[in-house]
């Protein structure tokens, strides 16, 4: 959980007439801190089953978008060309059906015409169709069982792409890879990879936080001392019942590494009003203000004290925007 640092906000101008002051509502700036990590993360695994054969890239390299680890493909590739030849000797046969399709057909057409003339028998006219029939029908079933092997060509290659694991150009890899030759199975972790082009800082935020952030597009960040600018990214709807408090990422568009200090400061309304140092009557024993309209002395209790502003605890006699006397 992100540790929250309070820092009184003293910044708050001070509207003088005549030697008067205004009290001002008090505010606070939470220090929000958490830590960096990539904005995507992957683990990377194998699809295939069988023997590391190749690896490209080590924990810490970034990748170029090219193959990053070979599981060996070599079966694969022998059933493929096993289909390769399937496929070669079903195009042969129906090279062969195709031109037997061709000669019975003008076998049938001639018989066909003979019997009309009343030359050939209808027993041969209807072996002459039977032939032709079969002729078409052995085609087909060749045809299919081509379609078939095709379709197991593609499942191939698509298996065989399986067997070279890529990762996303400009993803680094996070963990060491397993050995080459180590067997691996299909599911199985291989290495894991993150997306450090741009940053995430996970937090945990009270609903008052969350609505400043909410409310603003972008807001200032501290990482590792640089002045820097971030948004609100995701914000997980359910709670922590203990803290009171919701996941958040904050969302950085930086180049970086993990674990790197990111302080995010979070304005919020404090309990008290500000007013000036001079307001102050007997600042330090039995310290009052007098309201100018009044002319009424309140005593008030102070909590702290910065750059001529003093912060004072909330009383019913005092409101933000009335006006104090200067101290005499």
């Amino acid at each position: 959980m992100s540790r929250l640092i309070l820092i009184i906000f003293l910044t708050i101008g001070i509207i003088s007439t005549s030697y008067a002051y205004t009290i001002m509502p008090a505010e606070k700036t939470n220090i929000i801190k958490g830590y960096t990590r990539a904005v995507n993360t992957m683990t990377i695994t194998a699809e295939v089953s069988g023997r590391i054969k190749e690896i490209y890239a080590d924990m810490g390299h970034v990748s170029k978008g090219g193959v990053f680890v070979v599981i060996d493909p070599i079966f694969t590739q022998l059933n493929i060309k096993s289909l390769e030849a399937a496929l070669g000797k079903v195009d042969a046969s129906k090279a062969r059906l195709k031109e037997s399709v061709d000669y019975y057909q003008k076998d049938y057409n001639r018989v066909a015409e003979l019997y009309k003339s009343d030359v050939a028998t209808a027993s041969r006219r209807d072996d002459a169709l039977h032939a032709f029939e079969q002729a078409k029908l052995s085609l087909n079933e060749l045809e299919a069982e081509r379609k078939s092997l095709l379709a197991q060509m593609e499942e191939l290659k698509e298996k065989l792409q399986r067997h070279y694991i890529r990762v996303p150009e400009g993803w680094s890899i996070t963990s060491k890879p397993l050995e080459v030759g180590e067997l691996v199975s299909a599911g199985q972790p291989i290495a894991t990879a993150g997306d450090f082009n741009k940053l995430i800082v996970p937090v945990f935020l009270s609903n008052e936080e969350m609505k400043y952030l909410s409310s603003k597009e972008t807001f200032p960040i501290r990482l590792e001392g640089e002045e820097l600018t971030a948004k609100l990214s995701k914000v997980n709807p359910s709670f922590d019942e203990r803290t009171r408090k919701r996941e958040a990422e904050i969302l950085l568009d930086k180049q970086g590494l993990g674990g790197m200090l990111a302080e995010i400061p979070v304005k919020l309304k404090a309990d008290g009003y500000l007013v000036s140092e001079d307001a102050l009557i007997n600042r330090y024993s039995n310290p009052r203000v007098k309201v100018k309209s009044t002319g009424q002395e309140i005593r008030v209790s102070v909590l702290s004290r910065e750059d001529g502003m003093v912060m004072i605890a909330e009383t019913p006699e005092l409101k933000p925007g009335m006006e104090l006397e200067a101290a005499k």
